[in-house]
């Protein structure tokens, strides 16, 4: 189940980092942020997309990235950056992009990534489902435990058994406790006894 959710995060965050680089954007900005920047006159060049607005800055090659979902806020923007001062509209250039849809390697490589992602999902699952029986066995046989505990450490196996199969595998089979009616430990105990 880790693994899985390591690949999952991994995933999620290596896509996000490729679009930002493909994009070059320096930092993402809200709303508010990028009105108040159209306003003091600092954006040169909007590029209106689906979802988003990037927004080149006049003082460098500094690209910001705003999420815009709504129409009405997109519109009011517009209107912003195409309003006039000192004889020029605000935002010298507006260009509105479409979504192009993927290229075929990537689609088909978006396709296989997310087959692929459900295939190590179900190994996992079944993997799980594979060792629940082993540590429910396990805890049936320990007799360090009492008969209380024993039900317990089922119980918790079949409920968070991501959690708990670890930690009882570190506590009773990993670091196996000795037994107390093991002679090792009464000639051990003995020789400690007599020490003293």
């Amino acid at each position: 189940m880790a693994i899985f959710f390591g690949i999952v995060v991994t995933t999620v965050v290596l896509s996000e980092r490729a679009r930002d680089r493909n994009l070059n954007t320096c930092a993402r900005i809200d709303v508010l942020q990028l009105d108040r920047k159209i306003r003091a006159g600092e954006i040169k060049q909007l590029t209106v997309r689906q979802f988003d607005v990037i927004s080149s800055d006049r003082a460098g090659n500094c690209k910001y990235q705003t999420w815009i979902r709504e129409d009405s806020t997109r519109k009011e923007l517009l209107a912003e950056a195409n309003e006039v001062a000192d004889g020029h509209p605000r935002v010298d250039l507006i260009t509105y992009e479409k979504e192009r849809p993927l290229p075929l390697p990537i689609a088909l490589g978006t396709g296989v990534g997310f087959i692929a992602l459900m295939v190590v999902h179900f190994a996992t699952i079944i993997v799980m489902m594979a060792v629940l029986p082993f540590y429910i066995v396990l805890a049936v046989k320990n007799e360090q435990m009492d008969q209380n505990m024993r039900i317990v450490w089922i119980v918790l196996f079949c409920m968070i058994g991501f959690f708990a199969n670890p930690v009882y595998w570190y506590l009773h089979v990993w670091r196996k406790p000795k037994r107390r009616d093991d002679p090792g430990n009464a000639i051990s105990a003995t020789v400690l006894t007599s020490g003293l």
